[in-house]
């Protein structure tokens, strides 16, 4: 069953949103392998690092395999996950657009500017 699921770290209460084509058991197996392995996107492998204990691998809801990414980018525009470093564009992966998130904003293209701005230049709003 693929979908939009959870990492979340009990001990901060920060998350991290992502959505998957593979089962979500098949995805938490690869997202605890690539953590161990010290692989992992440099905000959810600090989370790790200090609080793998308290992580909590969680579905939300499961969607259609075509709906998966537009469901995740979605999901991370409403709920701004601390975690995620990516802003999905709603196309399959490999598409994600690079935002670092900086005190007043997200740096992108060089810029600080509000995901709003972010979501309107990349056409993802």
């Amino acid at each position: 069953m693929c979908g939009v699921y959870m990492i979340r770290v009990g001990a901060t209460g920060d998350f991290y949103i992502g959505g998957t084509t593979l089962s979500f058991d098949d995805r938490f197996m690869r997202w605890r392998s690539r953590l161990r392995r010290q692989k992992a996107p440099a905000l959810l492998q600090r989370a790790w690092n200090e609080h793998a204990e308290t992580f909590e691998f969680v579905p939300l809801k499961a969607f259609p395999l075509d709906e998966v990414h537009e469901r995740e980018r979605e999901a991370v525009m409403r709920l701004q996950p601390p975690l995620n470093i990516y802003v999905p564009t709603g196309r399959p992966r490999k598409q994600h657009v690079m935002v670092k998130e900086r005190v007043g904003g997200f740096m992108f293209d060089g810029r600080m500017m509000p995901l709003s701005e972010i979501a309107r230049r990349t056409g993802i709003s």
